[in-house]
């Protein structure tokens, strides 16, 4: 569902809970008061007449748990408006006004209030209710001449006797633009129905100078302008304050402050910060911690924006908003964006919302910007302190591991970690010791110690150069000692590399494997293979010998594996992170093992994902990986490594954008359909519609790919969990006017659905489904049936569906029998004939002659109309 209809669904139960009712002295209903601030109620002055400031007003909340009395802080009687003090707040308030001279005329209003209405079987002559709701119409601003007294004016035939004082809200975001006064009252049509509305202008001059309340003074929004905007999801407040695992590092204690006070101030906050620091657990604490309550946190979505921009920024009242910046291709900040959030601030604080921007420091660009007023920038450069991080993590998670981890050895492990790469030794920390066995000799510290190592002075010293050490015969059979450690020549390197991504590996196996690899590294790196010396041949230590060279051992069944375990995932790491140049013959070989072999699917799938989510390193997956991918037919491999890139927070941006870009690329189509089938079911599946829509109406699609969407888009209409939102999300997509293109997404949306149960009747036969628009889409389906995989099997499966029942078929044929009619679909409707009698055969109907006799009869009807419309002819 989009921001705009939640919006419109919540402003007709949030306002009950903001709003009360005037009583007279003896206890009775008199008018409607709302709260619009803590302390404060507002209604109309003549409901409480003649009350003067300092007099009590009892009144109750419109639910009746309160029943209390204020006191009258401030009038106006010539606009009729008068502001209450009281102790007792209701459960709500209101929470924007937006000044009544900048409403548009024809701007659609609603009002609740008590109500009387004139009712002669009631033995009091009325009938009475506790609230009642009505809508109308913003008409503008009124003059009364001679007083000069300025009122506003809608039109609004509902209102009633006691509704005055409630507040008129604007029907697209329920913000308050004016206060009910009276229903003109008058014999004449000439203003039957309007109604007088005190000025928000007026209201604001009778609170207090210091109250805290959210004003919109701009123009409001346009659909257009809102169309504009980014879309929020909301996080929740309680949850951030209350995360166990959250600490204000004292590393971050002067940043802090910077931004409590900056957040006091109204600024727009920017953090920029290297990858890894934790600048949006920072952003996302801050505002936790530092905002009203009443703030409701959102994290906006930059979506598929080419570069930021000040007019995507919602403009919403009572906001706690992040945006985190983070692609490099579509994420830089402009100048002229920087110098835009002055404005955006203060539009911000007068709707009383707060926004903080993190920014990846390698696309900040302002350093060199003079100071742009309300915009503050803070610049973290410190992860929070490695050793304390885990110390408390441990403490959450596992006491007695805490406390028998010797510090002082591990934090020379954990040193100058990010905090990224901290939580991922937590990670380690945990997994080791849940694999440790009671019988293990070896000390629990040790085996952690030992995980933790990344053996950087092993490894650098058997990937240096072997020209400049000592040679082979030189090495001892037994080397323990770092000292005892030679360079190893480029074949006994993908020896090493090979056994560390395997792990375990039959020996004749492993050879054959590592060789693969030595050939992918040699063809990339060298011009040309050289044919090997026969002298060469059987010269050398040869397999098992080697394999002493890479620290690893053979055991009596011929399986070799690495001495020390964690030096096998340490090598990789060491490098994918140093050997840039090769990262794309590792994938190579992975994928290309894995096309031949089974086991190698998942080895390849967890490496690679492993490692582009180490380095964040969303390039990787865009050139090389999608390339070998795509070489090898392994578009499984790829589409796995992306969908963990894009449920990474670090990654979730890039990736999101980068299936976006790839929907419309024919050879990428495919990934992006099984990424973006597995992210509906996330928090993220509004991105992935966005994406599957933008694959259906790309101007070519690869082989496939229409059925492939076309399913995707069944199981989930299907889907108990997401089938409301999905009906409510492809509606946008089926045609406003009749003259507008029907891209190829909505037709396959439509085909999907149409014969979709929802709550026990064909979704196309229920009420939701009703409108011009689904009607168009039932007519251009059907026109289009050879183009769509199996709508036509959909359509015969609706009249299976509701043959057993008069009501349901008779609806279906009379659906069908309009469409073809208004979209001439005679022929299309003939073409059909065999598959639609087969299927109601299976139900004793026969749908093409119903079908052809609710046409016959609505032709008959039509020139029996016309011919009654016809004059007489006159004899002469």
């Amino acid at each position: 569902m989009s921001d705009t209809s939640s919006a419109m669904r919540e402003q007709f139960n949030e306002p009950l809970l903001s709003l009360g009712r005037i009583l007279d002295g003896i206890g009775r209903r008199t008018g409607t008061c709302f709260q619009v601030a803590d302390g404060y109620l507002v209604t109309a002055y003549h409901v409480i007449e003649p009350a003067s400031e300092g007099d009590s007003v009892r009144y109750e909340s419109m639910d009746g748990h309160i029943s209390s009395v204020a006191f009258l802080a401030s009038f106006d009687i010539e606009h009729d408006i008068a502001v209450l003090k009281t102790h007792t707040n209701f459960a709500r308030k209101i929470s924007l006004l937006a000044l009544s001279d900048a409403q548009r005329p024809d701007t659609p209003i609603h009002l609740t209030g008590f109500a009387e209405i004139p009712d002669a079987t009631r033995p009091s002559g009325y009938a009475e209710y506790d609230f009642r709701r009505t809508t109308g119409t913003w008409e503008g601003v009124t003059r009364e001449s001679p007083s000069g007294v300025l009122m506003a004016q809608a039109r609004a035939d509902g209102t009633a006797v006691g509704m005055s004082g409630c507040p008129v809200l604007r029907t697209s975001d329920g913000a308050v633009i004016g206060i009910l006064s009276n229903r003109y009252n008058t014999d004449s049509a000439w203003s039957a129905g309007r109604i007088s509305i005190g000025r928000i202008e007026d209201l604001e001059a009778l609170l207090p100078k210091d109250l805290s309340v959210a004003i919109e003074r701009s123009s409001p929004y346009t659909d257009s302008d809102q169309r504009k905007w980014l879309q929020e999801a909301k996080l929740d407040r309680a949850k951030c304050q209350a995360d166990p695992y959250f600490i204000q590092p004292d590393e971050w204690e002067k940043e802090w402050a910077e931004g409590v006070s900056a957040l006091a101030r109204g600024d727009v906050i920017i953090v920029t910060a290297l990858p890894g620091v934790g600048a949006t657990t920072f952003a996302e604490q801050l505002l936790a911690r530092s905002t009203d309550a009443e703030l409701q946190m959102a994290r906006l979505e930059p979506g598929d924006w080419d570069e930021p921009s000040s007019e995507a920024l919602p403009r919403r009242s009572k906001r706690a908003y992040i945006l985190d910046l983070s692609d490099p291709e579509h994420d830089r900040p402009s100048i002229a964006f920087i110098q835009d959030l002055s404005s955006v601030a203060e539009a911000y604080l007068a709707l009383q919302s707060r926004l903080i921007i993190t920014i990846s420091s390698d696309l900040w660009r302002g350093r060199g910007i003079r100071q742009v007023p309300h915009l503050c920038v803070i610049n973290i450069d410190t992860s929070p302190s490695p050793r304390r991080l885990v110390e408390h993590y441990l403490s959450l998670r596992d006491e007695k591991l805490r406390e028998e981890i010797r510090w002082d050895d591990l934090s020379t492990h954990l040193e100058g970690m990010s905090a990224v790469q901290t939580l991922e030794a937590v990670d380690t920390i945990l997994s080791t010791y849940k694999s440790y066995a009671d019988g293990d000799t070896e000390p629990i510290h040790k085996r952690i110690t030992e995980a933790l190592d990344n053996h950087a002075d092993t490894l650098d010293l058997l990937f240096s150069d072997p020209a400049r050490d000592r040679t082979r015969d030189q090495v001892s059979s037994k080397r323990d000692k770092l000292d005892d450690l030679l360079p190893l020549s480029l074949e006994d390197r993908c020896l090493l590399i090979a056994l560390a991504i395997r792990g375990v590996a039959r020996l004749a196996q492993f050879e054959m494997e590592s060789k693969r690899l030595q050939d992918v590294v040699v063809g990339v790196s060298s011009p040309a293979r050289k044919t090997a010396n026969p002298g060469d041949i059987l010269s050398g230590p040869g397999l098992r010998g080697r394999i002493r060279y890479i620290d690893a051992r053979v055991d009596a069944h011929e399986v070799i594996r690495m001495k020390r375990p964690s030096l096998g995932p340490a090598t990789i790491r060491y490098v994918w992170d140093n050997y840039a140049a090769i990262r794309e013959s590792i994938a190579e070989w992975m994928i290309s093992q894995a096309s031949e072999d089974d086991e190698w699917k998942t080895i390849a799938r967890d490496w690679l994902s492993s490692l582009v989510r180490r380095h964040q390193d969303v390039d990787f997956i865009k050139g090389s990986l999608a390339k070998v991918a795509h070489q090898h037919k392994q578009r499984n491999i790829l589409a796995d490594v992306l969908s963990d890139a894009v449920l990474d927070p670090h990654m979730q941006r890039r990736c999101e954008r980068l299936l976006y870009d790839w929907a419309s690329q024919v050879d990428r189509q495919q990934t992006v359909l099984t990424v973006c089938a597995r992210l509906l079911r996330t928090d993220r599946k509004g991105i992935a519609l966005i994406r599957l829509k933008r694959v259906a109406d790309a101007s070519k699609l690869s082989a496939g790919t229409q059925e492939e969407l076309l399913e995707i888009l069944r199981e989930a209409v299907r889907d108990d969990e997401l089938q409301k939102w999905f009906l409510n999300a492809i509606r946008s997509w089926f045609p406003r006017t009749a003259t507008a293109t029907i891209p190829r997404s909505a037709k396959l949306a439509f085909a999907a659905a149409m014969d979709t149960e929802v709550e026990g009747e064909p979704w196309l036969l229920s009420d939701a489904a009703r409108g011009s628009d689904v009607d168009r889409m039932l007519g251009e389906v059907i026109s289009e049936l050879t183009e769509i995989h199996d709508a036509d099997k959909s359509l015969a499966a609706l009249i299976v569906r509701a043959g057993p029942d008069d009501g349901l078929y008779y609806a279906l044929i009379r659906r069908i029998a309009a469409a073809a009619m208004t979209y001439g679909l005679l022929q299309s409707i003939f073409n059909l004939s065999y598959r639609l009698n087969e299927a109601g055969a299976k139900v004793g109907r026969n749908p093409i002659r119903d079908i052809d006799a609710v046409i016959r009869a609505e032709h008959q009807a039509a020139v029996s109309a016309r011919d009654q419309l016809t004059p007489p002819t006159i004899a002469q």
